[in-house]
């Protein structure tokens, strides 16, 4: 999703519903302790429940190396990351009664 289609989101749910949190933090890559990736969350309420969408942002994956042991199984991967090229994905989640978020689908907000 691109920084324009992002805020355009961001902006829809804040017409509708209102938002109750926005906040933004960062959490370093395994492996790749100089990269990190961003998390932009909006918080809001509909019908009574709490709604949760979160755009991560991190470098894109140009190569995966996997190791494998002696056995013939994969002991660890290895990621090459491009610093350069973001790549972004969305998620959408549910509060739970227990307070976990728990992920959903975009259609389960319809």
């Amino acid at each position: 999703m691109s920084d324009q289609a992002w805020e355009q989101l961001v902006d829809l749910v804040d017409q509708k519903y209102g938002i109750v949190r926005h906040k933004k933090h960062t959490e370093k890559l395994d492996g790749k302790q100089e990269l990190e990736r961003l998390h932009d969350e909006v918080e809001f309420e509909k019908d009574g429940e709490s709604y949760k969408v979160d755009r991560i942002s991190s470098p894109a994956v140009t190569d995966t190396k996997t190791h494998y042991a002696h056995r013939g199984t994969a002991q660890r991967v290895e990621r090459e990351y491009d610093p350069a090229e973001l790549v972004h994905r969305v998620e959408f989640f549910r509060k739970t009664t227990s307070g976990s978020w728990k992920e959903i689908s975009p259609e389960d907000l319809m």
